[in-house]
């Protein structure tokens, strides 16, 4: 996660959060370790962005969200009715609340900082073969930044723009036709989405009025590119070429921070958002 200056990066087999300069790649801290206390985790699974200066780490197994400065230092954790359910992926709003995937129930949650359930609202995808998110497990919220919460549907050519606003008046917004392709050249031709796109919450990130979400199809461009949709429309927007297989993404202050697997093991790239289109 890209956080200011500094990349996050979370570490579950050994139950830490270490942070790297996202300009040298220099270590700057590593926080938590396996446990139950404070700042320990038994097995987190997100980073969640919550103002620049703080984030959160997801732990379902310990049913609560510790909530830590961007220097590392532990602040506060939440527990409570929301996080004792079975929340799948999570999302900040502008608000100050949270929205959650309660998966054993089909519905998305809001919940307050304290830990309890404020709101709910079922989702029935406009297709059946969405309604997988619940069945198979096949849906996550985008990394967002305090703006539009957006649920993937991982298994089919949709998404969900939701608001704290206006949290039982969303939208199904369609990807661009399925098995639909473009070749690639750089930045600027289209690359379409196809059922098998984003791996998982890290292979999305919302920042403004755009989604990226990374396609990890098949052939030689499996995990190289990352395609770009205006959240509010739904409408394909571009494409960006990766120079290496990633398996995460996120998208902040104009840079696009990408892990790539390479020859010596895994890299952290940072580097800016094309100009043009």
């Amino acid at each position: 996660m890209l956080l200011d200056s500094l990349v996050v990066m979370l570490s579950p087999d050994l139950g830490n959060v270490r942070a790297v300069s996202a300009n040298s790649g220099q270590l700057k801290w590593v926080a938590g370790r396996k446990g139950a206390g404070p700042a320990e985790f038994a097995s987190p699974t997100t980073l969640l962005w919550m103002t620049p200066e703080r984030f959160a780490v997801i732990d379902p197994r310990q049913g609560r969200v510790s909530i830590l400065a961007s220097d590392g230092r532990f602040l506060s954790s939440i527990s409570g009715d929301a996080t004792s359910i079975d929340l799948h992926n999570t999302c900040y709003t502008r608000t100050g609340r949270l929205l959650g995937v309660d998966l054993a129930r089909s519905r998305v949650i809001q919940w307050s900082m304290e830990g309890s359930v404020v709101a709910s609202d079922s989702i029935v995808w406009p297709d059946k073969e969405m309604n997988e998110v619940f069945i198979y497990r096949q849906g996550y919220f985008a990394r967002s930044r305090g703006s539009t919460c957006v649920l993937i549907s991982l298994r089919g050519n949709y998404f969900l723009a939701l608001d704290s606003a206006s949290f039982r008046g969303a939208k199904y917004m369609p990807y661009f036709e399925r098995y639909s392709y473009a070749p690639v050249t750089g930045y600027r031709n289209g690359y379409a989405i196809v059922n098998d796109a984003g791996a998982s919450a890290d292979g999305s990130a919302v920042d403004g009025k755009n989604l990226f979400v990374l396609h990890v199809g098949s052939g030689s461009l499996k995990s190289r590119v990352v395609d770009v949709y205006d959240v509010s429309t739904g409408q394909y927007e571009y494409s960006i070429k990766l120079e290496r297989p990633a398996f995460s993404v996120d998208v902040a202050g104009g840079k696009m921070m990408v892990l790539e697997r390479s020859d010596l093991g895994i890299r952290v790239s940072v580097h800016p958002l094309p100009e043009s289109k």
